[in-house]
């Protein structure tokens, strides 16, 4: 089956790419690397795959001075994951550490971090791992960030029916892009659609430096750029909605006004304080606020109301990229205060 060719501008819209997909090994050693971002982003079918949930039995331990590989296998090929010893990740969270007040509470912060460095795990174990899927002189490998010793015994058996159950309704399928599914997309950029009229929104956002404005503000400043827009005025209507979604835009209730979020103020603001309000809830040994924690609550805000989950992914990352939050497990975040 020929899948259709998906541009790299186009790979976001795909939930792969900033998930964890749950691929059998032999399938990770088998996929191509993408022509653009060699050795860095891989293609199976016709999705993006840049991080991977994977888990097997270890089968060889080499621990070296500053890395562990361990090579697992998970009955249909075996790959080698290095795990580092002593990584920034790990001295962020002993800095987080050192801002916590002495008491049982940061002892206790300590004693997790401890437990964790002497952490080395065993021939014949079964370990879960999450990481970044890379080329390395050569040789395909996992760079690992997160990784756990299972210990439930009917785990590979659950595994291998989730993952077939994933291939069917989700790996194997093409990526359809969203926006050709109702009828206004086109990958031509000279045709006009509704990706025209959001970006043509943007530009005129940072032109004019609007931090509000109404439907009819942005008619008459978009007309004088094209009259296409007054002619399908339901393009406009599709780039306000998705400008809503992706967090760009923000509208309360019953108000006709549109206001500037840009994921650098009030957006951003709200995230931060969710997360450290709900980050010292330790419940065993989880520390840190979930995303889905995250997304539900900021829902719960009536201008936030409208967003969806690929816009609540863009400004976590670069929440990540000032150094605001740490990404410390799978889905866990920390601020950084």
């Amino acid at each position: 089956m020929a899948f259709p060719v998906v541009q790299s501008r186009d790979w976001g819209r795909d939930r792969l790419l900033c998930g964890h997909p749950k691929l059998f090994i032999a399938d990770l050693l088998r996929i191509p690397c993408s022509n653009e971002h060699p050795e860095k982003i891989f293609l199976y079918r016709n999705h993006p795959i840049f991080t991977v949930d994977v888990m097997g039995i270890i089968t060889k331990v080499d621990e070296r001075s500053r890395i562990v590989v361990y090579t697992i296998d998970d009955g249909t090929g075996s790959i080698p994951c290095t795990v580092f010893k002593n990584t920034d990740q790990n001295n962020a969270l002993r800095a987080i550490g050192d801002e916590i007040p002495k008491g049982p509470l940061r002892q206790k912060y300590e004693n997790i971090l401890e437990e964790k460095a002497r952490e080395c795990f065993e021939h014949g174990q079964l370990l879960h791992v999450w990481g970044v899927l890379q080329v390395y002189q050569r040789i395909r490998c996992i760079k690992v960030y997160q990784c756990i010793v299972v210990r439930q015994p009917m785990a590979e058996v659950h595994r291998i029916h989730e993952q077939l159950d994933l291939y069917e309704r989700f790996y194997d399928k093409p990526l359809v892009l969203q926006l050709k599914l109702f009828g206004f997309y086109d990958p031509n950029p000279e045709t006009f659609c509704a990706d025209t009229v959001r970006q043509l929104i943007l530009d005129e956002i940072c032109n004019e430096q609007l931090e509000s404005f109404t439907k009819d503000l942005i008619l008459e400043l978009l007309e004088k750029k094209t009259e296409k827009v007054k002619q399908d005025p339901v393009y406009l209507r599709l780039a306000l909605q998705g400008l809503q979604r992706t967090g760009h835009l923000y509208r309360r209730p019953l108000e006709a006004e549109y206001r500037v979020s840009q994921y650098c103020k009030q957006f951003q603001r709200s995230i931060l304080e969710l997360i450290a309000t709900n980050q010292n809830n330790i419940n065993g040994t989880t520390f840190g606020c979930c995303f889905s924690k995250i997304f539900n609550d900021i829902r719960k805000l009536l201008q936030f109301s409208e967003i969806n989950s690929y816009g609540m992914w863009i400004c976590l990352r670069q929440l990540e990229r000032q150094s605001d939050i740490v990404f410390y497990a799978d889905d866990q975040f920390l601020a950084v205060s």
